[in-house]
């Protein structure tokens, strides 16, 4: 009895709830039902806390029904299939948000889609991946019922294909998961935010891109146009206004978990309040069927822990195969995990370092290091990345390391700790010392060399430098690439350096060129560059990029020149030694012409009557034979080969003979003004002297030797009272001095030469022309006696050089009357010349002054007859140059002979022997030719004389 009074009461209850519900369905016909999902996240749901629906889908559905005046009704139901059973209880059925396909526009009228979903193809991490649809082919595929995926694989993939339907989507996850099927196709949206729900990230892969778009749209039952006139109304409003975009904004951000455990007791609730409600009719078929669905949930909730386990058995292998090392602590420095390559380094199992912290392996220095980048990438809240040199406890080795520390969260976002990877990069160090050092070596190399290398893109036009190029065009090394025309506004020529690229990338002809450029810095000086390059060209054979290098040849170039200056001082040297030997050798000659001419014309002199034409025209020989004298003196002067005593020298004399050259010498276009009026001496080399005053002379006739104009000379005493500062570096005293001006009318001297002009080498002529050794030898002369030499000059107009010595005071001669008496003598003498000529006549002249003369033209013939008769002469006179054996020679092996010998020498120009160095060889006496009678006897009575004295 009571049994059956608890089944009668059970179908009463479950009668009076079907009727509630027909009843519901049949009678509230003003209001417009919509059939939900009550769990398909992001779309639509169940309130826990309300019992009321919501999702994306929900609140747009309210939106539209709030536009258009109308009053929603929604039934919950758990699956589609459910769904599409529902629906056909209703004359009228809306469902939010519903895919458009082929099958359902068959049934359903929608309105203007207001959302895209992508249909996508998910596999299990482990499964090979398929690049396309094709290789779907005699797979297991899984779609939820009544889906649009269903009707997908039925219509667009192969027949080969097994479809295998679920009701939910977590239960074809779990397929998936378990291996039941091979791929699943739904939503991808819908996919991914159950699986981040579930935890199950890395675990579930899409190996190709979307395989179709859905377009979503509200749809209600086909046959009322009015609904969906009103849906449409209000759906247009919607999406014109910022609302959707709130909507959608606040449904799309990222979801939250799934399964919590409120909506787990929820799902409890309601599945017990359905036993209850069912009453103890139901009892014995639901517990039935209660253990049957425990049995299949337990099976495939072992299936998914084995999928499970065997996936963390995979993720840990595929962790200790790294050789990194990975580790994850907590919030207070406790390891959590860590891989095997991480026990290596602490020299302890995993079991060993989980539940202790670094200080507890290492000294702490390094454990304070850790603790210290933990911390800060917890603080930070991103990764921290740094570098360590670490040894390992295992086997000794030491490696610089790379280490990442990330902030690690759980799946609701609370912070649980620390993951770290080590990657081990001291090989990468090693390559990147290495080439830095190389770099370095390089940029060395290229600063020493000053060297650079340039690339030019010719799509871009932009050009890449070095930082030494950039150097060497003056710009900043920091600076960024340049275009072009900024390098080509450097260069002096651009012109000609543009022409160059252009040729090498239209006509592939050689760039291989120098230029001056003036660099972007416009402190630094005029650059000459030196530039190589080469075309590269695309696959295509096309122009791609010009890369070069330049090199700064300034101070090549400036040596070059340097050298070639050098080079020509060098020929000109040359030159002038060439011209001394020529004139040394003139010299010698012409002075022994001029010996006899001279002798033999002082013989004939006293030999004719007093006042005769005839004597009167010897006189004129005899001053012509002087005047030559002089002018070989002038020669051995030019070329630098005269004697350097210094003596008493009375310019007047020597400005006259100038003038007296010079009026013979230069175009009668240049007029000469001598103003000689001082008689003072001064303390010099009269060659020397003589040097200075004929060099300034030539040059100021060079300088007007085209157009003519006035040459004076200027020769005066002045005082100067106070010190004269000639330069920065050298004054001159107070005092009397000589001046001497020499100034023309000429070109004049550019202002940029004025500086230069007394520079050894340094000259405005041509080279075939000027040595520029005149001024700087004028220079040297000046100064070494004391004085000083200024310039002033006015281009166009001509120049003024003033020369100042000091005068010296000098006692006057005694000058006597009338004709000198030449000492005479009666001592043997053997005179030795290879010049016939000058033998005989000084054989006549010393005959008639009462010696015995034996005269000699060869030196060997001369020794041998000394040799025979040692005591046979008194003195020997002797010329210098002779064949076979010098004078100087002879003299020296007369002296072995006989060490007292009075031995005077005659010459007419030598380079072996001078006036010092006869006389410290034993020599009495050293006469230049050529030599007059008076200073002849004069000097052989000395000697004479002072040999007495002596003995």
């Amino acid at each position: 009895m009571p049994k059956l009074f608890i089944s009668m009461v059970a179908i009463s209850l479950f009668c009076s709830v079907l009727n509630d519900v027909h009843s519901m369905e049949r009678t509230d016909s003003s209001q417009v039902v919509a059939i939900v999902l009550e769990d398909w996240p992001l779309q639509y749901s169940i309130d826990k806390e309300t019992g009321q629906p919501e999702g994306f889908a929900i609140d747009i559905l309210d939106k539209v029904a709030e536009l258009s005046d109308m009053d929603i009704h929604y039934i919950n139901v758990q699956t589609w299939a459910e769904a599409n059973r529902q629906a056909e209880k209703f004359e009228t059925i809306i469902f939010p948000n519903c895919g458009i396909s082929d099958e359902r526009l068959k049934k359903y009228d929608f309105t203007t889609p207001y959302e895209t979903a992508s249909l996508g193809v998910f596999f299990r991490k482990t499964t090979p991946c398929v690049n396309s649809m094709a290789g779907l082919s005699g797979k297991k595929i899984g779609a939820v019922e009544t889906n649009i995926g269903v009707d997908f694989i039925k219509k667009k993939i192969n027949a080969d294909v097994t479809l295998q339907v679920y009701p939910s989507l977590e239960e074809m996850i779990m397929a998936l998961l378990s291996g039941t099927v091979d791929a699943i196709v739904y939503p991808s949206e819908h996919v991914l935010n159950v699986v981040r729900r579930s935890g199950l990230e890395g675990k579930i892969k899409n190996c190709f891109g979307p395989i179709m778009e859905v377009k979503r749209a509200i749809a209600i039952t086909k046959g009322n146009p009015v609904l969906l006139e009103k849906l449409e109304t209000g759906l247009q409003q919607l999406m014109t206004s910022d609302e959707f975009k709130i909507i959608y904004e606040k449904w799309f951000a990222t979801p939250g978990s799934f399964w919590t455990a409120k909506r787990f007791l929820t799902f409890a609730g309601i599945f017990a309040g359905f036993v209850v409600l069912t009453g103890l009719w139901w009892r014995h078929r639901m517990i039935v069927k209660s253990d049957q669905v425990k049995t299949e949930i337990i099976a495939r909730l072992k299936q998914v822990e084995k999928a499970r386990a065997r996936s963390e058995a995979l993720h840990q292998n595929l962790i200790d195969t790294i050789p990194d090392l990975i580790w994850l602590k907590d919030l207070n420095g406790v390891y959590l995990s860590c891989n095997q390559m991480f026990e290596q380094f602490f020299g302890a199992k995993e079991s060993e370092i989980i539940g202790r912290k670094d200080y507890d392996f290492i000294d702490k220095d390094l454990a304070d290091f850790f603790r210290h980048y933990d911390n800060k990438a917890l603080k930070l809240e991103k990764p921290s990345r740094n570098e360590e040199i670490l040894t390992f406890a295992s086997n000794g080795d030491t490696g610089i390391f790379e280490t990442i520390r990330a902030p690690m969260y759980d799946n609701d976002g609370d912070l649980i700790g620390v993951f770290g990877i080590a990657r081990d990069i001291s090989k990468r160090k090693k390559v990147e010392y290495g080439l830095e050092k190389n770099k370095k070596r390089l940029m060395s190399a290229q600063r020493i060399g000053r060297l650079g290398n340039w690339e030019y893109d010719i799509s871009t036009n932009r050009i890449w430098a070095s930082e030494q190029a950039k150097r060497i065009y003056g710009f900043d090394p920091a600076c960024d690439n340049f275009t072009l025309d900024e390098i080509e506004a450097c260069i002096i020529e651009w012109e000609r350096v543009h022409k160059a690229l252009t040729d090498l990338i239209q006509y592939d002809k050689p760039y291989d060129i120098e230029f001056e450029i003036n660099p972007a810095n416009g402190d630094l000086p005029v650059r000459t560059i030196k530039s190589t390059a080469e075309l590269l060209r695309d696959d295509n054979g096309q122009p791609r990029k010009v890369v070069g290098v330049i090199q700064d040849i300034s101070k090549w170039k400036k040596a070059e020149t340097e050298k070639n200056k050098l080079t020509n001082q060098l020929r000109q040297a040359q030159k002038m030694e060439a011209i001394g030997t020529l004139a040394g050798g003139i010299a010698h000659d012409f002075n022994n012409i001029l010996a006899a001419i001279i002798g033999f014309c002082e013989l004939a002199f006293y030999d004719v009557e007093d006042g005769s034409n005839i004597q009167n025209d010897l006189k004129e020989i005899y001053a012509a034979g002087h005047r030559a004298k002089d002018l070989v003196k002038q020669i051995l002067a030019f070329s630098r080969q005269s004697g350097g005593e210094i003596v008493p020298v009375q310019v007047k004399s020597i400005m006259k003979e100038i003038v007296s050259l010079l009026k013979a010498s230069i175009p009668s276009s240049i007029e000469i003004k001598p103003f000689i009026e001082s008689k003072s001496f001064i303390k010099g080399n009269p060659t020397q002297i003589h040097q200075v005053i004929l060099n300034l002379c030539t040059n100021a006739a060079y300088a007007m030797e085209k157009n003519g104009g006035v040459l004076m000379l200027s020769l005066k005493d002045v005082e100067i009272k106070a010190p004269l500062n000639v330069n920065p570096l050298y004054e001159i005293p107070p005092g009397k001095y000589l001046e001497i001006v020499v100034s023309d009318t000429g070109e004049g001297i550019m202002p940029d030469a004025m500086d230069s002009i007394f520079e050894p080498y340094f000259t405005t002529k041509p080279h075939d022309e000027g040595t520029g050794l005149g001024l700087a030898l004028v220079h040297g002369i000046v100064y070494s006696c004391g004085g000083a030499v200024t310039v002033s000059s006015e281009v166009g107009k001509g120049s003024i050089f003033r020369v100042l010595f000091p005068i010296i005071e000098i006692k006057k001669p005694q000058l006597t009357d009338g004709i000198e008496e030449l000492p005479t003598g009666t001592e043997r003498i053997l005179f030795v010349d290879d010049e016939i000529s000058i033998t005989r006549m000084v054989e006549r002249a010393l005959k008639q002054l009462g010696y015995s003369i034996m005269v000699q033209t060869s030196s060997l013939t001369a020794l041998e007859i000394f040799q025979a008769g040692p005591d046979a002469f008194d003195m020997v006179i002797t010329d210098t140059t002779m064949p076979k054996m010098s004078g100087e020679k002879l003299a020296m092996m007369l002296l072995k002979i006989r060490p007292e010998l009075p031995i005077i020498i005659c010459t007419g120009f030598s380079k072996n022997i001078s006036k010092q160095k006869a006389l410290n060889e034993g020599i009495r006496a050293f006469l230049d030719k050529p030599v007059n009678t008076t200073d002849l006897a004069k000097t052989i009575r000395k000697v004479f004389d002072e040999a007495k004295t002596n003995s």
